[in-house]
């Protein structure tokens, strides 16, 4: 038996200066960092070495959690053992490991790239039984690796999406005398917490179950990477309208404040912040329609030619999910504040006009009157 949970790691570059990136130097780099834990072990790296690639960064690329996908190297596979006690794994996220993971000490980790973006599959190693949790199993990892690149002194940063694991447990189970008809087949159950899904192989084609998980691995590649990249998106979305949300809060608090000096003054300064978040608003719905594009055809692309589909409706449910902001209703909310504060504008010129003009009128009469 097989158990493996799904995360999105990446190894970034510490950003300190401008400097040319180059994919070899940079998976070097990769191999140096893993090697200075201790932990790990049995390390393979492979990428396409004919589709090398090199790139003059001036800035700071964003990183995998806040939407970012650099580097993207082509076709690069990474693998490694990793031995995390029972005891650190309780330091890392809980005493609850002890039943999701029952004393599974040794895990097999194994970072594929796709046009989509990066994932990562986490093995847990000599499971006896599906009541393992391997959806811990990627928190552990993701949880030990960035405690370690902190303390290690490296170009290459950990990064993550996180919650990272994807929401399903995955396992490999082939019942004795079991006739599997196709290369892999499924079955999903629901249930409390994350669902499970089990795969069988076809015995015929595969000779060992090490060999149909990692077949298993590169069919659901495109699908998670496409599930990731949609996540990416939606964090964009989600930090653009963040910015917002806080223009609007700092807007609530200038017509809170009191005085009728300090009240006049905000009013101005209202207004101005309001037509920058009618602008804000505008650029953020022209860029939301553009994001739903971008991941409907993404989508389609994936779905609409494809021989094996594993996990399409965890796809579709995510493409449809928070990218539907109250744009419109804030729009024009902010238009009628500012119309009323352009009324009460012209009320207070009309009223300050007529207080002037009166008071003009009586020191004219006064002088004339003397």
């Amino acid at each position: 038996m097989k158990a493996f949970g799904v995360g999105c790691f990446n190894f970034g570059i510490r950003y300190k200066s401008e400097f040319l990136f180059d994919t070899k130097s940079h998976v070097e780099n990769i191999e140096l960092a893993l090697k200075k834990i201790t932990a790990i072990g049995e390390l393979i790296i492979d990428y396409d070495e004919d589709l090398e690639d090199s790139a003059h960064i001036t800035e700071a690329p964003p990183e995998l959690n806040d939407g970012g996908n650099f580097p993207f190297v082509d076709f690069l596979r990474i693998t490694f053992g990793l031995y995390i006690p029972s005891r650190i794994q309780s330091d890392l996220i809980g005493e609850t490991v002890k039943y999701s993971l029952s004393g599974i000490e040794k895990f097999k980790v194994t970072m594929l790239s796709s046009y989509y973006g990066p994932v990562a599959f986490v093995e847990c190693v000599d499971v006896l039984s599906e009541d393992c949790d391997p959806s811990a199993a990627v928190q552990v990892v993701r949880e030990f690796l960035k405690k370690e690149f902190s303390k290690i002194d490296s170009e290459i940063t950990f990064e993550f999406i996180g919650p990272s694991p994807f929401h399903v447990d995955f396992y490999i189970s082939n019942k004795e005398n079991e006739k599997i008809i196709n290369k892999i087949e499924l079955s999903e159950s629901d249930q409390k917490g994350y669902n499970k899904i089990v795969f069988k192989y076809n015995e015929d084609i595969f000779e060992t179950e090490d060999e149909a998980l990692l077949d298993i691995y590169y069919e659901l590649t495109d699908e998670l990477a496409l599930f990731y990249a949609i996540t990416r998106e939606n964090v964009i979305q989600m930090r653009s309208w963040i910015n917002i949300e806080e223009n609007l809060g700092q807007l609530n608090l200038m017509n809170q404040s009191q005085g009728y000096c300090k009240c006049l003054k905000n009013k101005y300064l209202a207004s101005k912040l309001r037509k920058k978040i009618i602008n804000s608003l505008y650029v953020f719905k022209a860029e939301n329609e553009l994001y739903q594009h971008r991941v409907d055809h993404w989508v389609k692309e994936m779905y609409d030619n494809s021989v094996v589909v594993y996990l399409k409706k965890f796809i579709e449910t995510k493409s449809g999910r928070e990218s539907h902001y109250p744009v419109d209703s804030v729009c024009d909310w902010m238009k009628h504040m500012e119309d009323s504060s352009m009324k009460y504008f012209e009320i207070s010129a009309t009223f300050s006009s007529a207080i002037i003009g009166g008071i003009i009128g009586s020191v004219v009469t006064l002088i004339w009157g003397n």
